[in-house]
């Protein structure tokens, strides 16, 4: 293609190139093909998600873009399409940290793979952000994050999708990036400026009797299905202790957790909860309309119950 960055092949992520990586890079293969590279990164995240191709979101792509080596496709016709929009971030400017990966947690409770719909609207977000990697992760990649703390009440938690909650926090602590639940469709890349951390307003509630009976008392409510965060934000820090707190309280307790208990527990009752009370006035963080940038279909399967537990 002599308007294209070539595809190099799987031989071409060999040792010598792989090698020069940090951890937190984004060039490299991800995934299976790394790990079966670099055994000695076993167990660490890079090594145990599942990379999507920037094309179609296929499972394991094989080639990189051999000019930046920082976006993966499972064939040339896939880089094809994708190099028009890549192509202008190709020649060597680092993507903006905060949206270097576009991640996406499934598997948790999910026997399936990756729907075809929710593939689709992954790929679409890589030509919104065309140096960005699309990062699946399953149950064996977010237990890789896991702490010592969080292994303790991990397997006792009664509903998964608070696992699902909780996987998040920690991939936007740890990794950074941008995140999207599957059933949502990024519209809009995020806006320019000096923040590390976009969170979106998903509603204003009326009144505080619309709340539920554990909920904080902010009528501005603020979405996790979809953030941008820098590594390392002190904000998730604080996401996942109270939220640690609050399972081990709710445990304690015992019984069947109802939907509200997994809303304050681990849900966005948790994020509205920290955002308001410890980091409104933090300058690092940039709050926009959730329907300004992403649309959410909010099919909610765990709510009819679909994500309890066997453990």
């Amino acid at each position: 293609m002599a308007d294209s960055a070539a595809v190099s092949s799987p031989a071409g992520d060999g040792g010598q190139a792989a090698a020069g990586d940090e951890d937190d890079s984004p060039r490299g293969l991800l995934g299976a093909l790394l790990a079966a590279r670099r055994p000695e990164l076993k167990g660490c995240w890079r090594s145990v998600v599942v990379e999507a191709c920037a094309g179609c979101a296929a499972d394991t792509p094989p080639h990189l873009c051999s000019r930046c080596r920082r976006v993966a496709y499972c064939c040339a016709d896939c880089q094809r399409q994708h190099w028009p929009v890549h192509k202008s971030s190709c020649s060597g400017a680092s993507p903006q940290k905060p949206v270097r990966y576009v991640h996406t947690v499934w598997g948790l409770w999910d026997a399936e793979s990756l729907p075809g719909n929710c593939r689709a609207s992954r790929a679409a977000a890589a030509r919104l952000l065309p140096s960005s990697r699309l990062v699946i992760w399953d149950r064996n990649a977010v237990e890789s994050l896991l702490c010592d703390e969080w292994k303790e009440v991990w397997h006792a938690l009664p509903r998964r999708v608070c696992q699902a909650d909780i996987a998040r926090y920690l991939i936007a602590l740890h990794v950074g990036g941008l995140y999207l639940d599957a059933d949502a469709e990024l519209l809009k890349v995020p806006p320019e400026g000096s923040w590390k951390l976009l969170l979106l307003m998903e509603h204003k509630v009326p009144d505080v009797k619309y709340l539920g009976p554990r909920e904080s008392p902010h009528l501005l409510r603020m979405a996790q299905f979809m953030f941008a965060t820098a590594p390392q934000h002190g904000f998730w820090r604080s996401v996942l202790e109270l939220s640690l707190g609050r399972c081990r309280e709710r445990l304690q307790e015992g019984g069947e957790w109802e939907d509200g208990d997994v809303l304050w527990a681990t849900g966005p009752d948790v994020v509205t909860t920290v955002f308001h009370e410890r980091f409104h006035h933090d300058d690092s963080i940039e709050v926009r309309a959730a329907r300004e940038f992403v649309r959410h279909e909010c099919k909610g399967a765990w709510r009819r119950g679909a994500d309890r537990s066997d453990y």
